[in-house]
């Protein structure tokens, strides 16, 4: 969804990746190749785990070179390689994609196409980082949106019941008839607004400020708890039904 929204590009990760599911012994799924690009995210996430964390505790940035994968490293070449192609590939289809994606605002259509090296690097890494910005955010969020409709029953049954009475078939289901549905798009908003769209704590270096009635001194790091937010008593925000019919209507 990332690589489609930077620039209209198709990964078939579900069509062509096949992943492992065991349960009680038995093999459910064939275990397959997945992309160099899955690996490369699942070789590095728990070295990126640790990078940031030494932001609050410096000392573990001594461990972080113990724990780059070289099979991750081995990938990034690839990377590189696919995604230069798939720019290359992107940059001939200007003006006949399925829909409109983060290239068309890169790209003026009142200036030549890029074809130097110098300007096509250059694409190739902005659509790069848009890409990988954008993956984080769009998965914390799809599993923000499931965790919340097995812990609220209730909207979960409000929202099938707006689906289901609005689609027959999966055929029918088309974005443009997805936004006509209000309680569909007041949940994804509050789903947005509850859960932050970072995995990191969203650390901020305070300036001298009060917080929340409490005086934070300038220099000091704060960090914010998400597992106490969504699984301690402390929580208390939640997906208010009535916040959402105010949306919705």
């Amino acid at each position: 969804m990332s690589a489609d929204l930077a620039y209209s590009r198709e990964l078939y990760h579900l069509r062509d990746g096949k992943i492992p599911c065991n349960i009680l012994g038995e093999v459910l799924i064939e275990v397959g190749k997945t992309s160099d690009f899955v690996e490369l995210i699942r070789g590095t996430s728990f070295m990126g785990t640790l990078i940031q964390l030494s932001k609050k505790l410096p000392i573990i940035a001594f461990l972080v070179p113990l724990f780059v994968p070289l099979k991750a490293m081995r990938a990034i070449p690839a990377v590189f390689r696919a995604n230069s192609a798939a720019i290359k590939a992107r940059i001939d289809k200007m003006g006949e994609t399925k829909h409109t994606d983060f290239m068309d605002f890169m790209i003026s259509p009142e200036v030549p196409l890029p074809s130097t090296k110098k300007e096509l690097t250059h694409i190739e890494q902005v659509a790069l980082q848009m890409f990988v910005a954008g993956f984080d955010p769009v998965q914390i969020i799809f599993y923000a949106s499931i965790f919340f409709l097995l812990k609220y029953p209730k909207i979960c049954a409000i929202l099938t019941k707006e689906i289901r009475d609005a689609f027959k078939t999966y055929d029918e289901i088309t974005t443009e008839r997805l936004v006509s549905l209000g309680y569909l798009q007041a949940y994804i908003h509050e789903t947005l607004r509850v859960h932050l769209t970072a995995p990191t704590g969203m650390p901020r270096i305070s300036p001298g400020a009060t917080v929340d009635g409490v005086y934070v001194p300038k220099g000091v790091s704060l960090w914010g708890f998400l597992y106490g937010k969504f699984f301690a008593n402390c929580f208390t925000g939640g997906l208010p039904v009535e916040r959402l019919h105010s949306h919705a209507t």
